[in-house]
């Protein structure tokens, strides 16, 4: 995860370092992806109902489980890997600026899945001044 954000936001900081090399009008979008041949699970069990004493979850909870061709991860990055060329509205409150300053939802793809993933993304056509 973290190489993935290191990735992306170096990506971010060079672009923003050097607007030139993007074309005017061009909107980007960066999001840090991990492809993997894993097999994605996910459950929608109220994780809360996990026994915090010796971490064990219901059965239920294991009926729940199912695979998914790619998810989004949340994942905390640190001061030192962030980019700076994001500006924060005055007007949101510090858990919505922590949020955007520090968090980056990382793509997890299934390696088949990779193609279906990229298709679906619907991407306006840029409107670029001549």
């Amino acid at each position: 995860m973290s190489q993935a954000c290191i990735g992306a936001n170096g990506l971010v900081e060079h672009w923003g370092k050097r607007p030139t090399t993007i074309q005017a009008g061009l909107r980007i979008f960066v999001l840090p992806a991990v492809i993997t041949t894993a097999e994605l699970l996910v459950s929608d069990f109220d994780f809360k109902r996990v026994n915090l004493e010796d971490g064990n979850l219901p059965q239920e909870a294991l009926e729940d489980v199912h695979t998914v061709p790619f998810l989004g991860y949340d994942y905390p990055i640190s001061e030192g890997i962030r980019h700076r060329w994001c500006t924060i509205s005055e007007q949101q409150d510090l858990d919505k600026n922590l949020q955007f300053e520090f968090l980056r939802t990382v793509a997890i793809i299934s390696a088949s899945a990779l193609r279906d993933f990229v298709g679906s993304f619907v991407l306006d056509e840029p409107e670029i001044a001549q």
